[in-house]
């Protein structure tokens, strides 16, 4: 069971702190924010994985959908990798002769997260609502 209200919340949450990315562009204030942000990325996590995981197991009438939904679940899941294997990378630090591949590496990563939160909000959740719980309407 996904634990929609906690995902809702993170999601808020999420944004807020991506958006101190956009006014801290400077090598060490990101390395810094890489650091706080692991607990909430952590959080943030585990509930949309369960999203993700009920999206892919439901038992949807429509087939269509259903297939619709595993695979977008499974792109989500690699968008997830690539996401949480760029902060643990950087989340004990870099070296200053590796800041531009940081820089780029970190924007990718925050761009894949930002796309994942939308992605979220605007159907995911809707449908996990409408196919799996059988919820007829759902507001971000």
């Amino acid at each position: 069971m996904v634990n929609v209200q906690a995902l809702k919340r993170l999601h808020k949450q999420m944004q807020q702190h991506l958006n101190e990315y956009e006014y801290h562009i400077d090598f060490e204030a990101r390395l810094k924010l890489i650091k706080k942000s692991k607990h909430l990325l952590a959080e943030y996590f585990k509930h949309s994985v369960a999203l993700n995981r009920a999206l892919y197991e439901g038992d949807s009438e429509d087939e269509h959908l259903q297939t619709t939904l595993r695979i977008y679940a499974r792109g989500m899941h690699e968008e997830g990798k690539k996401i949480i294997s760029t902060f643990l990378k950087y989340g004990h630090g870099c070296e200053n002769k590796y800041r531009f591949k940081f820089q780029m590496e970190i924007a990718e990563a925050i761009n894949l997260l930002e796309h994942r939160i939308k992605n979220e909000k605007e159907h995911l959740l809707p449908e996990y609502l409408k196919a799996i719980l059988h919820e007829p309407e759902y507001h971000i």
